[in-house]
């Protein structure tokens, strides 16, 4: 891809050059908006670039290769090597060292440690509530955040109850052929739980193309369980694993 205005009119590439602008720009707007209408109480959702969705889509996927499992989580470490834990950014680095328009910056000030689940047959990746939850250390300009902002804690003052917190979930979805390669290529190369995936993904491209599979392929149940029965690897050193 081009890097400056002259080498894009020169390799006619102002669309996609004007297409990373933009997502820089949707990056970098999207933590101080979800900041600000989580300090009013108002819910903004999750906003993420393109960018940023396949950015986060790939590395989910790289964890998968690794590990050789469809359950982890995201870090801070993740974001930037600079950080010094997985659970916390460094207080005096808001942005990471990419930039305040890249995915790594957006997602360490809205996301921050979230814990993904991938379902074997693919679709939207699932997040754990837990880790989607827009909170912060106690104090000042934190607190009101952490009472559901300044809406979120009139409306508890009239109604009752615990402040309703915000939640930021990244939208990301990955196929099962998607799967399929970073298991063929990872630590489950060859095993079970990856021959009985690459079943699911021939069923699915014969049923496409109206082809009969003389393999019966295996059914969900037997993808679960397959995946259940692998015990998670001391490298990947992952939280709350349910196929553990």
């Amino acid at each position: 891809m081009a890097k400056t205005t002259t080498e894009a009119v020169r390799n006619n590439d102002l669309v996609k050059l004007g297409q990373e602008y933009f997502d820089k720009y949707e990056n970098a707007r999207a933590y101080p908006a979800k900041a600000i209408g989580a300090f009013l109480g108002i819910d903004v959702g999750s906003p993420q670039s393109k960018s940023a969705q396949d950015w986060m889509k790939n590395l989910i996927l790289e964890k998968i290769t690794e590990s050789g499992m469809l359950t982890g989580d995201v870090n801070y470490q993740d974001y930037d090597p600079r950080n010094p834990t997985k659970s916390f950014p460094s207080e005096s680095m808001p942005f990471t060292q990419y930039g305040p328009g890249s995915p790594q910056t957006m997602y360490q000030n809205t996301l921050g440690r979230g814990e993904f689940e991938v379902n074997p047959q693919g679709g939207a990746v699932n997040w754990s509530p837990r880790s989607t939850q827009y909170d912060f250390p106690v104090g000042g300009f934190n607190d009101i955040i952490n009472k559901g902002g300044v809406l979120g804690m009139l409306s508890n003052k009239i109604v009752g109850g615990p402040p309703k917190l915000q939640h930021y979930v990244p939208d990301v979805k990955v196929s099962t052929k998607d799967i399929r390669k970073a298991y063929s290529t990872g630590m489950m190369q060859g095993t079970k739980v990856a021959r009985d995936i690459s079943n699911i993904t021939n069923k699915k491209k014969n049923r496409d193309t109206g082809v009969k599979n003389k393999d019966k392929p295996a059914s969900n149940l037997k993808v679960a369980k397959a995946v259940s029965s692998r015990q998670p690897s001391a490298k990947a050193g992952r939280l709350d694993n349910p196929y553990a």
